[in-house]
């Protein structure tokens, strides 16, 4: 018998027990839990914005477990200070082949993985044909994250003694790690040729599908290393994640809740679960899994994050803000946690926090269309227009379908009165989107402005067809109808939004000038009152009042009203006049002379100034 076979006999039993340790150890915390990862309205005049910061994002996905020997198959050890002592008797002797590879597994359990390397490199010298020294270097080489130099080693092994099911599954999970993952399962599936019950190797390829999104075969592995081995927690876990990704939350929630059961200290079956219900709608659990998630591992920043998300869909904004506070303490570079925050302030209405947010989102994120789509409208509400814009044509050109961003872009451009770029937007949102109501209601504003009254009613009667409730709509082509001179559809469409703002100044003040054009001045004056009685501060309704007086030759009536208007912002050079003209009714001459000379200093009206000056002409010839 060859001394190289002796060697290879006599330490089998120890070299395995090494790579055993190993595989408890490496895989379980190399590959230890991987991800699989989740309108306004203004009023009259003002664009309707869809400010869409209902979005609030979580990473409602599950978490599984990298592939791994776990410790419930295998639990053997070494006390440290035995392999201590060993070490020392063991440099007592020469560096035989034999005593090299001892002391090499003696490093590598005191966990110095480079002077483990070192003493099977050196042993590998004396024997370059003992494939097990392969084995264990690249063992200590993958602790030392020398991934490629592990492999050379396990596929020299391979060379020496062929495949085993220890080689393969290792080299599946070195490949797993590269994410090449379809090697990995070609290893894995060598792996299994060797041996059919062994849980791990299924658990492993299972992952390894998993990653390339062969859902069947990794349920059906997962499945097979349950069979083999039922307290399997892990695979229970895994294969929930799956079912949770296919939207199967019964079978999800039965497999997640049956890892807690084996292991009730597994905080990613308490977290997947916690995700199974919140996709259920079942906010409260989703919370308490969570919670326990926190309790049992509070360093990881994603459980913080999905817990804000299910309090702020239940409107508890104080304890979401603590718990991205908390996310991003633990994870600071996260631009989605900043973004999630944004929100929180917007909705809070602290919009300088949200901004700051939003841009520190940007930061770290910077082609993110949501996240612009969100700064602008923040801007828009602190009336920081140009910033607004500059943030909506960003998303829409990251993100060129994005008719929310078109939408709020042309309100904006409707605020600065440019009032064709603002068409454009309106227009094209409609073109992608027919049955966008906002975008017609805003295009209406638009052709209000331009007199194009027929075509603002054409689209509000979209807008009113899609959204009934949207009483501004009413209000808007009431108006349209008025300068149509269909009153009676003007009357009817403000009638119908008195029932739901009933005490709107403006839209009193618009129907008397229905009964002032139809010469119904009683009825004129009571809307009038109204007006005034729901805004004492409404200058216009003074006036408009005060010329129905003077009509009805209520001079003192008519000066009165003329006066409050003046006094209630409306200072115009017409009132002025008007005044002027109650006031010689009432013989008040210097009063009205007062005014006619306000006229004269004020107006930019040619022919009003005129008149005015005529007025006094007459009135000094008189005298």
């Amino acid at each position: 018998m060859s001394k190289r076979s002796m060697i290879s006999r006599k330490h089998k039993k120890f070299t395995y027990l090494i790579i055993i340790v190993f595989l408890i150890s490496i895989f379980g915390g190399l590959f230890s839990n991987f991800h699989s990862t989740q309108r306004s309205v203004p009023g009259s005049g003002q664009g309707v914005a869809n400010l869409g910061q209902e979005y609030f994002i979580g990473n409602n996905e599950s978490l599984g477990t990298k592939p791994a020997y776990s410790s419930i198959l295998h639990g053997t050890g070494f006390l440290m200070s035995s392999l201590e002592q060993a070490l020392e008797k063991a440099e007592e002797h020469d560096d035989s082949a034999d005593i090299l590879q001892s002391k090499g597994n003696m490093y590598y359990g005191l966990g110095n993985y480079e002077q483990a390397a070192s003493e099977w490199s050196k042993a590998i010298e004396l024997e370059p044909d003992l494939a097990q020294l392969y084995v264990n270097r690249g063992i200590a080489y993958i602790h030392l994250g020398r991934f490629q130099a592990a492999i050379a080693d396990m596929q020299k092994a391979i060379d020496l003694e062929g495949y085993s099911d220890l080689t393969c599954n290792l080299l599946g999970n070195l490949y797993y790690h590269l994410e090449e993952y379809e090697l990995a399962v070609q290893y894995y599936t060598k792996a299994i040729q060797f041996t059919k019950d062994d849980p791990q190797i299924y658990f492993n390829r299972a992952n390894a599908y998993r990653e390339i999104n062969n859902s069947n075969a990794a349920l059906a592995d997962y499945s097979k290393a349950i069979s083999l081995f039922p307290q399997y927690f892990e695979a229970y876990n895994n294969r929930g994640s799956i079912y949770l990704s296919l939207s199967n939350y019964d079978l999800a929630l039965k497999d997640f809740s049956q890892a807690i059961s084996l292991n009730p200290h597994h905080a990613f079956a308490h977290y997947n679960r916690g995700n199974t219900h919140f996709k259920l709608g079942e906010t409260e659990k989703a919370i308490a899994d969570w919670t326990r998630a926190i309790e049992l591992e509070p360093e990881q920043a994603m459980f913080y994050l999905n817990r804000a998300n299910a309090y702020k869909l239940l409107n508890k904004d104080d304890l979401a803000a603590q718990d991205l506070q908390k996310s991003l303490q633990l994870q600071p570079n996260i631009g989605t946690t900043y973004y999630n925050l944004g929100n929180i302030y917007f909705a809070q209405k602290d919009y300088s926090q949200a901004i700051s947010n939003f841009t520190k989102a940007l930061e770290l994120v910077s082609d993110n269309p949501l996240f612009y789509f969100s700064r602008g409208n923040a801007y828009r509400e602190t009336k920081q227009f140009q910033a607004a814009l500059d943030d909506f044509s960003k998303a829409i050109n990251l993100s060129p379908e994005n008719i929310d961003a078109y939408n709020n872009r042309g309100s904006i451009h409707l605020s600065l009165g440019n009032y064709d770029a603002a068409l454009n937007d309106f227009s094209h949102v409609i073109s992608l989107d027919p049955n966008y109501t906002n975008a017609y209601y805003n295009r209406a504003l638009i052709h209000l402005h331009k007199g194009n009254y027929q075509q603002a009613v054409n689209d509000l009667n979209i807008v009113i067809h899609h959204k009934p409730d949207l009483i501004v709509a009413y209000q808007q082509r009431g108006l349209a109808y008025f300068y149509l001179q269909k009153y009676e559809a003007a009357n009817s469409d403000w009638q119908t939004y008195l029932r739901y703002v009933p005490e709107d100044a403006e839209t009193f003040y618009r129907m008397s000038l229905i009964y002032f054009n139809q010469q119904n001045y009683d009825t004129c004056l009571s809307y009038l009152d109204k007006a005034i009685t729901a805004d004492p501060n409404y200058g216009l309704a003074y006036s408009q009042r005060g010329n129905i007086h003077l009509m009805q030759k209520n001079y003192e009536k008519a000066a009165n009203d003329y006066t409050l208007a003046i006094e209630h912002n409306n200072a115009q050079d017409l009132v002025y006049f008007n005044r002027a003209l109650a006031y010689l009714y009432l013989n008040r001459i210097q009063d009205a002379r007062k005014d006619f000379e306000e006229v004269i200093k004020i107006s930019t009206n040619e022919k009003l100034a005129a008149d005015a000056r005529k007025a006094l002409d007459a009135m000094n010839k008189e005298k």
